[in-house]
């Protein structure tokens, strides 16, 4: 087991700036975990991003909400309430864009700085529990909602309370976090009890599990794994970018880059 891969954090260590107080955790693998506490009133947008995070700017990012409530604007078009939940993967830093705090929030965003840069704003508005497929793990005691980026997998998950579990190792860099309940976690032979605000960094094909108390959390992945578990059925894809553009301007993005990856 690579023990200098391996590591175990919890958002504790924050920075505020313009009233929204973060905490990054990095990667092996150049995989970002950016937890936003946002008071209302605050606003976050292309500057935020490029003074406090720049090695993601014009980056796949993915922001979802926890708590609270965002009024997001994209080009000075696209606008959604996000809420319980709610997500949106976008890139180019280069479209102004705005989220407009209206409770206090706490929100993740997932991005990668090693991936390719990008001009385009591949914008994509969903919603885990809503909008994600649900992947039935286990007999039902694990339930994942597995978000499919270009470069990104998001996976929001339910575990069920006295489940164990065993992963035999992957290639992938894979950061798994707990927003409720707890688990016990392992990695090779080195074991820790997760709690909210917790999570776990996991080396290349290192063996991890562990038994659940009942816990809710996320996994993030970079490369994206390309298990069919992990992909998203082509049609979601469709109606997420309907949703995010309209029918005309899908139609048009479909013929000039079908699902671009």
């Amino acid at each position: 087991m690579n023990n200098n891969l391996l590591k175990y954090f919890n958002f504790n260590e924050t920075t505020t700036s313009d009233n929204c107080i973060s905490s990054v955790h990095r990667g092996w693998s150049g995989l970002l975990i950016i937890k936003l506490e946002i008071s209302k009133g605050s606003i976050v947008d292309n500057t935020y991003i490029q003074n406090n995070f720049f090695e993601i700017s014009n980056k796949e990012k993915i922001l979802t909400v926890i708590s609270g409530k965002l009024e997001a604007t994209f080009d000075n078009k696209a606008q959604k309430i996000m809420e319980e939940y709610d997500s949106v993967s976008f890139s180019s830093d280069q479209k102004k864009y705005t989220f407009i705090c209206e409770e206090d929030t706490v929100a993740f965003i997932v991005a990668s700085r090693d991936v390719e840069d990008s001009n385009y704003l591949d914008l994509v508005f969903f919603n885990f529990k809503k909008d994600i497929q649900v992947i039935d793990l286990w007999g039902g005691k694990i339930i994942s909602r597995p978000y499919e980026g270009k470069k990104l997998n998001f996976v929001l998950f339910e575990i069920k309370k006295g489940f164990k579990f065993d992963d035999p190792g992957h290639l992938n860099e894979q950061i798994t976090w707990l927003i409720k309940g707890s688990m016990n976690f392992y990695v090779g032979d080195i074991k820790k009890t997760l709690s909210p605000n917790d999570g776990v960094d996991v080396g290349p094909h290192e063996k991890h599990g562990g038994i659940s108390d009942g816990a809710i959390g996320f996994d993030a992945f970079y490369p994206k794994r390309e298990e069919k578990k992990y992909k998203n059925n082509p049609v979601d894809k469709v109606k997420r970018s309907i949703k995010a553009y309209g029918y005309t301007k899908t139609f048009f993005r479909i013929l000039k880059y079908p699902f671009r990856k």
